[in-house]
């Protein structure tokens, strides 16, 4: 199975020998990438969705896995039980309700690790799990169909060093790391940001708006070690 380059990264992050689940799974390729290259000796597809389970399942059953892997309509974590999984995946879907889910897990103190890729809110994302004594301890970015995705692993742990604003933003290993897809990411918010204050220049009545976007482009050029 070839995996999406947003998918090989969400895999690639995952710890060699460690039960995943997958939360969210869709299509249950990341569990049966994982278990059939031997990365995973068992994992859990789960989706809160009829849906994405029957499609998972009929995957499965296709690569012949049903003894590695197991499909489970859940809401979130809630049907996994402390010692299932050390690994859990969530990706593709907003930051809040990646949050939300996570703060609801019965076994959050059980596992050691989570993989992670908020579609939005990214620094809401980073911020708490700081604050919930979850340590982030690498960072990737990808370029998949013209739309760039962030993926990051976080361990049980507290950080040493408090996140600045622009880290909180973009990510401290990815600001560390300066790859040419992050940089063009980065250019190309650049540009947006500027683009914007082209037009609430010419309104004086969103000062707000201008204040919060020279902000934002300022941390920005910071993130690629530029001045403002």
């Amino acid at each position: 199975m070839t995996l999406s380059k947003r998918l090989q990264a969400v895999a690639d992050m995952v710890t060699p020998g460690y039960v995943v689940a997958d939360i969210g799974t869709d299509h249950g390729y990341i569990p049966i990438y994982l278990t059939k290259n031997k990365i995973s000796p068992k994992a859990y597809a789960m989706d809160i969705n009829k849906g994405p389970i029957d499609r998972a399942t009929e995957n499965i059953h296709m690569e012949e896995l049903q003894d590695k892997i197991k499909a489970i309509q859940s809401n979130g974590m809630e049907k996994l039980e402390p010692g299932m999984v050390q690994s859990v995946v969530i990706a593709g879907m907003g930051g809040e309700l990646m949050i939300d889910i996570i703060k609801n897990s019965p076994v959050i103190g059980t596992l050691k690790e989570m993989i992670l890729s908020p579609h939005s809110d990214k620094d809401f994302v980073r911020k708490n799990m700081m604050e919930n004594n979850w340590k982030i301890i690498d960072e990737t970015m990808v370029k998949d169909n013209g739309k760039y995705y962030t993926i990051m692993k976080v361990v049980p742990g507290r950080e040493q060093n408090k996140y600045s604003p622009e880290e909180l933003i973009y990510g401290r290993c990815l600001i560390e790391k300066q790859s040419d897809v992050f940089k063009e990411f980065l250019d190309k918010e650049y540009e947006k940001y500027t683009q914007i204050l082209d037009v609430l220049d010419c309104n004086d009545s969103v000062i707000g708006r201008n204040i919060e976007i020279r902000r934002l482009r300022k941390l920005n050029r910071k993130a690629r070690g530029l001045n403002g």
